[in-house]
């Protein structure tokens, strides 16, 4: 999400903005050490950019465990150096990490050590008021401009969309075996699995999968940037992300930006977005046959599929546009630095 911001015309506009790169090379996720080493080069180079070059405000993302401790520490040298700071929290796992952390009043005091927290849905603002009596501002995820600039029709469509890593967390389990279910109804929609930022070891798994379970018209899309997704949303008819565990996913706002009705679970910000029987259906994390269900309604009524569609596309355009997102955190900028 971070790219959006450093992409956002409105932010642009108003500051001069830099980035700090604090993601590790490779798709591989990284060992203690590594994450140790990491931080320990990154506090250096932040140092270094705020003596030489102090900014007025820094904007930190985080999602949770050692993404959040990470980060927390570098705010607490953003702080000491007398710069402002915004944490802003995306991680679908927060609550989860904060429930079973044994230092809960660490995290709490960190918080609260940045100028001002923003997360991506109400429901985890909820639990911060709730939890540890911390009001956290909402400005949600958005999709990249040019996907609404894509225009799906998903009514003359025949493809199933999974656009996500090819992990248990994002739910392609479940799908595989919806997609089973389909196969036992005689759906046979080709499903086209986008596989994100997944790692080589990841991608021979979920198509060792595929295989075992002798699942025809399955493939997987693979190193699918912004350009190919939004591609294979405007030939989508259906986009599907079962998740086990979500913030506010951008893959569906990218969907819904589109023009494409969503088979989510609902788990973290997607009933924000989808509301059930509207823009497509919920279903509960993990029911890999309320999913089969929800994309055999959709698949085998195309007005529906198109009237959902439009109905998503409006939201997105709504509540996820780039330009009122990036308003209401040039506010939040422009408050913290004149105050």
């Amino acid at each position: 999400m971070a790219r959006s911001h450093l992409r956002n015309g409105v932010l642009n506009a108003r500051f001069t903005i830099e980035q700090l790169d604090t993601s590790l090379a490779g798709h591989e996720r990284a060992g203690l050490a590594r994450r140790l080493l990491g931080t320990v080069v990154l506090t250096l180079r932040l140092g270094a950019k705020l003596i030489v070059t102090p900014p007025a405000l820094v904007h930190l993302h985080s999602s949770s465990g050692a993404s959040f401790y990470q980060k927390a520490l570098l705010q607490l040298i953003c702080r000491l150096l007398g710069s402002k700071t915004v944490f802003h929290i995306h991680g679908g796992g927060f609550i989860d990490f904060y429930r079973s952390s044994h230092v809960k009043p660490l995290i709490r005091l960190l918080l609260r050590r940045s100028s001002r927290v923003v997360v991506v849905a109400h429901w985890l603002r909820e639990f911060l008021l709730a939890s540890c009596a911390l009001h956290a501002e909402v400005i949600p995820n958005w999709p990249a401009e040019p996907f609404f600039r894509g225009q799906a029709d998903p009514g003359n469509n025949e493809k199933i969309l999974f656009v996500g890593e090819l992990t248990v967390n994002k739910g392609l389990p479940v799908l595989l075996e919806a997609v089973t279910q389909l196969r036992a109804k005689g759906i046979d929609n080709p499903v086209l699995i986008a596989g994100g930022q997944s790692g080589p070891g990841e991608r021979t798994a979920a198509e060792r999968k595929i295989a075992n379970m002798d699942l025809d018209g399955v493939k997987i899309l693979h190193d699918a940037g912004p350009e190919e997704i939004r591609g294979a949303l405007e030939e989508a008819a259906v986009f599907v992300l079962p998740s086990l565990i979500e913030a506010l996913p951008v893959a569906l706002l990218e969907a819904m930006a589109v023009g494409v009705p969503a088979v989510v679970s609902r788990v973290g910000g997607t009933g924000e977005a989808v509301t059930d029987g509207v823009e497509g259906y919920l279903t509960a994390p993990g029911d890999s046959a309320a999913l089969a269900e929800g994309l055999t309604t959709l698949l085998q009524d195309p007005q529906l599929r198109r009237a959902m569609g439009a109905r998503a596309r409006e939201k997105a355009a709504g509540e996820f546009n780039p330009d009122s997102c990036g308003r209401k955190l040039a506010d939040i900028y422009r408050s913290l630095l004149e105050d």
